[in-house]
This record gives C-alpha cells, structure tokens and sequence, in this order.
C-alpha cells in the first residue's frame, strides 16, 4: 500500500472519528454542538461514504491480488475474512442491542408514571406557594383590619404585636402617595422595600395584591409581597396600604427550582423524543460503519505489515538462485518477524561465505581444469573418458582429428554407437579390467575410407568424486606415420643392400656376355651362333633392366635432401607440359588467378614427381578408347589454413581395393613390367618437402572404377 493511500485512510479515519464524538455529544445538548447538528450529520454522512469507498477499494485491490495469485494475497484474504468476522458479528450485535436498548429506554423516559409523578410534583409546589400566598394576605388583611380598629395613633404598636409573632415577615404602613407612616419586621431598614407604581395601581383596582419575587439585590432568593389598602382614609384621596414581605424558606426555593427546572427539561425532552431516537440511530449507524471498516482497513494493513517481510524473503529466495545474497533489511522493532529476518541474513551471511569459498573452489578448479584441457588440446595423443558402462563423457581435440569426424555428437553415447572405434569394445571389455592398463594396436578405416593405425591403451580411473564410480580412460596415438617411416626405412636399407650386392656382378655379367659374343662371333655354325647371339643379348638386357632396378633402389635409397624454393606451380606446369605437349590426351586447366599460386618446394624433385604420376596416368589410359589426362589447380580453405590443391586425374581401369590401401608401399605395382618403387618415391619426395599426397579411384553411378584421381596438398604462400 502507498504512503499516499495510508496518509488518506488516517486523515479520513481521524476526522470520522472526531466528527463522531462531536456527534455524540449532540446527545448532552451542548449549545455549540446543537447549532452545528445539521453540519456535523452532513460530514459524517460524507466521510462515512468516503470511508466505504475506500474500504471497498482495498478489499477490491485485495481480491484482484488473489485472483492474480500475488504472493501473500492468500493470507490477505484470509486476514480480511478473518477480521470481518470478528468484527461485523460482535458490532452488529451490540448495534441491534445498543438499539432495543436506547428504544425501551427513551419509551421509559416518557412513560405515564413518569408525567403523573412530574405533573404532582409541580401541582404540590404550586399548592404549597398558593398556600403560603394566601397565608400572607390573610395575615395582611387582619393587620388591615387591626390599623382600621385602632386608628392611626396605635399604628405602631399593631405593627410591633404582629412583627413579634413573625420574626421573619417585613411589614411596612404607608399612603397610597408613597408616604411610610411604619416599618415594623426582620428587615426593617430606613429605606423599605416600596412597592413600584405599578402594583399601586393595580392595588387600587382590585384592593389587594399577592405575587411572589426576588428582591433586587438577591436574584437567588424567593419573596412573597402582599398588598392590602385599607378602607382607613387618611385624607378624603389617600388611602392607607399595608404590604407584607416574607421570604420563602431557602430549602424550599431550591427544591421549587429543581422541580420547575426537571419540569421545563421534562418538556422539552418529550417534544424532542423522536429526535432523540433518531440522533441515537444516526451515532449508532455511523459507528457501526466507522468499526467495521476500521475492522477491515486494520486488517489489510496488518496484513500489508505481515506480509511485508515475508515477501522480501520470497524475493530473497528467488535471486538466491541467481547468486545473491544481499541480507534483508529489518526494521527497529521487537517482534517475531524480525527474528525470522535475523536469521535468514545470518543464513546469507553464511551462503555468502560458501558461495565465495565456492567459487574460489571453482575458480582453482577452473585453472586447473583450463591446465589440464591445455595440455590435453596440445597432446597428439588422443584421450577419450568413457564412465564404467562405456559411455563417452570427455575427449580432446586430437581424438577427433586422429579418428577424423567430430565427437561432440557422440557424448553420452555408448561406445558401440561411436564409428571407427566401435569394433574394439568387445575387446577393450575383456581385455581391461579393473585398475589395470593394456595396450594394443590395430588397424581401423576412417570415414573417409583412409586406413589408419593406432596404438591404444585402457586403464581404469577412480572418480575422486565418487569413489565407486571408476572412469575407463582410452588413450590412442596415430602410428601410420611412424609404421610407414618404419617400413621405408626397412625398404631403404634392403633397397641399399640389394643394390650393393646386385650392382657388383652386373657390370661383369654384362662385359662377359658382351665379350664371349664378340669372341666366338664367325666361329660357330650359323644355328650355334643365332643361339650364342639371343643368349647374350637376353643376359645383356636382364642385366640392364637389372641395373635400371638397382638405379631406382639407389635413387629410393639415396633420395637426396630437398631444397625447397619459391616456386609458381602454374608456371612450373607450364614449362613442364611443354615436354608431353605430343600427348593430346593430357589436358591442363589453369585457374583465372595464375599470379598468386606460389609454394615451396625442391624444383627437381616436383619434376620428378610429375613425371612419376603422368608417366603412371598414361600407362593407365594405354589402349583405351576416349582416354584423358584432367590436370588442375585449385585452393582450397582447410582448417583455417589456404592450401593448394593439384589434381592429376585419369579414366584408366582403376586400382582394386586391396591394392589401393597400400599403393604407396614399395614393390606395390599393377604393371608388368613395374618395379612398385615409383609411388614410393613420389610419396617420399612430397614427404620430405612437407605437402601431402593421396589416391583414390573415380567412380560412376554405378560405384564401379573409372580411373584414379591423384591430389597433391600444398601450403600456399604469398
């Protein structure tokens, strides 16, 4: 809830409050309330509908917040419910009560027992004054009548007889002119209370008077004046009059005025009876609104309060997932919630500090994890880490490139579903148990269809994790290079030992034969001779082929030192075709870039290979209709690095599938006449000058051969 609304809710509640006490002490007929009832009602009415809508507002916000399922709008609700019950149920019942009760009571105050008693009272106190009255002007009139009797010269002493029988009367003697001729009594002054021409007057018309009055000089004391003229003439137009003042007794005055003044109330409340009952109802409605609303405010604001920290422990809870673990803000108060606060904070402290004890963990392992996969992307070896039923968890970069697909694909697959290597589980299976390492070679076909050999080793690992969980760790090297280095190196040395111990007594067969044919020419018969001549002529040419097969073992043997060179392979082809340009079958198709196509390598020796390889094409296409000789040149993106491709490509009969893994060996051949050391050497000199070479046959759409394409890979350089 918004400080706005709060400030309104206690400015409106404060004022409602106060206007209501206001109007209940409309009840007590304070004159200031009196004049402003119709103000004070007006403003209460007001408030009270303003307070309605704002009750009903929060309760309609408070139920929107529940059909939204807000957090804590549920234990608002229930709050709301809660408080509503507890307080309409109890307020409506002491309003109902409060009602009959004010109704009976106000019927009470009007009862008829109620006037009887008020109506005697009043009658009692005029009797009793009408009795006093009367008492005086009897005793006024015998004092009248006595002056008569005695005449003027005994005035005084009838006024001292009767003053002494009443201590407390005030008789006075004068003319009806205004002239004191005696004053006898307990309030004898020099100045007598002289009644106003006035009642001389109305003395004069009826011949006596009685009224009762308060003196001038004592408004709170009660008199009665009694005025007699006396048939006693003093002068033919002065009469005598006699005027008798006595006080009432004070007790007597009080309780006069006390039953006048209940009367006079009496009265007025009985012409405003139905007022009453209506300013109690109004109060009493206003109040019922005023405490179930207030009922209601309260409890959305306590629950507002309730929910207030634990809605920051829920936003809390949620970004404790995100890593932060700020604590919470708690308030000055002592109270239960702020102990809950408490020990959530405490609980983020502690989270904090694992979190960074943690992350400090991680961040070690992190580098030790980074030292590691750095040594495992720079080792040639390839690692792949299968869990105990052989599935593949981790690999390095250079098991991929040794098996030659990605492997990413393949996590969490068992070994039997990861090609090139799924042959071996089997084997791995019987071959590695527990905690114990084997080793092993074979020899596995690449998707690409080349044949690789690799050396492989099994072991079992512990999981410092979980300790019966072991890790099966398979570690393999590509080996081809090193089994191909080991047999042309075995091939070199038995070609050098072959050429040295055929070489020697070839020249003497040779110079023998040529010898024993020159020296037994003419002295044969013409058959003996034809025999001698075709005999050492074959032991000539053997010896010469002989010889040409122990040059090439030399030459594979003795292959010199590259000495690489800065060369433009178009322009080397170039000069080089112009050699076979009476070959109309060799067609070359030169690249638009022809300026940019450099490399390094031994001049001689790129001769002699493309020599090798189109001297092999043309044996290929000899005696086949429509033959051709495809040369091109071309780059090519590989991992990064711009090469250059050459391809040399014939429609030739191919070369079977068992010949075609191991072409490159020495005394691999489909010729005749071939010795099998041509591709070797060709393969040797591209070794030595850092390009590669492969060969693999054309294939129609029927998948049979229709030739072989050789493709030579070289780094470009600018």
């Amino acid at each position: 809830m918004s400080f706005i609304l709060r400030a309104t809710l206690f400015v409106v509640g404060a004022v409602s409050l106060s206007l209501l006490v206001l109007l209940s002490l409309s009840s007590s007929y304070s004159p200031t309330v009196d004049i402003n009832y119709g103000w004070l009602i007006n403003a209460n009415i007001f408030l009270s509908f303003l307070l309605i809508v704002l009750t009903l507002s929060l309760v309609r916000k408070a139920w929107l917040r529940y059909k939204r399922k807000a957090f804590g709008s549920r234990l608002i609700i229930r709050l709301v419910v809660t408080f509503a019950i507890v307080a309409i149920i109890p307020v409506t019942l002491v309003f109902i009560v409060s009602n009959q009760f004010l109704a009976k009571t106000i019927d009470t105050w009007f009862s008829e027992s109620v006037d009887t008693a008020l109506d005697s009272g009043y009658g009692l106190g005029r009797a009793t004054l009408d009795a006093i009255k009367s008492d005086v002007v009897f005793q006024t009139k015998q004092v009248a009548s006595s002056i008569e009797a005695e005449q003027e010269a005994n005035l005084l002493s009838v006024l001292e007889g009767v003053a002494s029988n009443n201590s407390s009367a005030e008789i006075a003697v004068f003319s009806s002119k205004g002239t004191i001729l005696a004053l006898e009594g307990a309030g004898k002054e020099l100045i007598p209370d002289f009644p106003s021409s006035a009642l001389i007057n109305r003395l004069r018309a009826g011949g006596s008077i009685v009224q009762i009055e308060s003196p001038v000089e004592k408004q709170d004391v009660l008199q009665v004046r009694a005025l007699v003229l006396s048939n006693y003439l003093i002068e033919w137009d002065d009469m005598l009059v006699v005027q008798w003042i006595e006080p009432i007794p004070e007790v007597l005055v009080k309780d006069l005025e006390a039953l006048n003044k209940g009367f006079n109330d009496y009265e007025q409340l009985l012409l405003g009876k139905e007022g009453i009952s209506k300013m109690y109802n109004v109060t009493l409605i206003f109040t019922f609104l005023l405490a179930v609303s207030g009922a209601l405010i309260a409890s959305i604001l306590l629950s507002g309060w309730l929910i207030g920290p634990l809605k920051s422990l829920e936003r809390a809870t949620r970004v404790v997932r995100l890593g932060d673990f700020r604590p919470l803000k708690t308030d000055k108060l002592n109270h239960e919630l702020n102990d809950l606060l408490s020990s959530f904070n405490e609980m983020m402290l502690k989270l904090s500090a694992a979190q960074a004890a943690a992350l400090d963990s991680e961040r070690q392992l992190k580098t030790s994890s980074r030292f590691f996969e750095q040594i495992l992307a720079h080792l040639t070896t390839g690692v792949m880490v299968f869990d105990k039923s052989w599935h593949l968890e981790q690999f390095n970069s250079s098991a991929q490139e040794i098996l030659g697909f990605p492997l990413l694909s393949y996590l969490e697959l068992p070994l039997e579903k990861i090609p090139v290597i799924s042959e071996q589980k089997s084997f791995f299976e019987k071959s590695s148990p527990k905690n114990y390492e084997f080793q092993h070679r074979v020899d596995v076909v690449r998707a690409d269809g080349s044949k690789v050999s690799l050396k492989m080793a099994t072991f079992s690992l512990p999981n410092v994790e979980f300790d019966n969980d072991n890790r099966i760790i398979l570690v393999f090297d590509d080996i081809t290079a090193l089994l191909d280095a080991q047999r042309s190196q075995l091939w070199t040395d038995m070609a050098r030992g072959l050429a040295h111990e055929i070489k020697n007594p070839l020249t003497p067969i040779i110079l023998s034969a040529e010898r024993l044919n020159k020296r037994l020419k003419g002295k044969l018969e013409a058959e003996e001779e034809s025999i001698l001549v075709k005999s050492t002529n074959m032991i000539v040419d053997q010896a010469s082929s002989l010889k040409t097969m122990v040059d090439e073992f030399q030459q594979y043997a003795r292959l010199p030192s590259a000495r690489p060179v800065r060369l433009n392979i178009n322009a080397l082809l170039n000069e080089f075709l112009q050699m076979y340009s009476g070959d109309p079958r060799i067609k070359y198709h030169s690249p638009d870039d022809t300026n940019s196509l450099f490399l390094e390598f031994d001049k001689d020796q790129m001769l002699q290979v493309l020599h090798n390889l189109l001297q092999n094409a043309q044996d290929a296409i000899n005696g086949k209709e429509n033959g051709f000789i495809y040369i091109k040149i071309c780059t090519t993106n590989i991992k990064g690095t711009e090469r250059l491709q050459l391809c040399i490509e014939d429609n030739g009969p191919g070369i079977t599938s068992d010949v075609l893994s191991r072409v490159f060996d020495p005394y691999t051949t489909t010729k005749a006449k071939g010795t099998g050391l041509g591709l070797a050497i060709v393969k040797k000199i591209i070794k030595e000058n850092k390009a590669e070479i492969s060969l693999t046959n054309r294939e129609n759409v029927k998948s049979k051969n229709t030739g072989v394409i050789v493709t030579l890979l070289f780094d470009r350089i600018e």
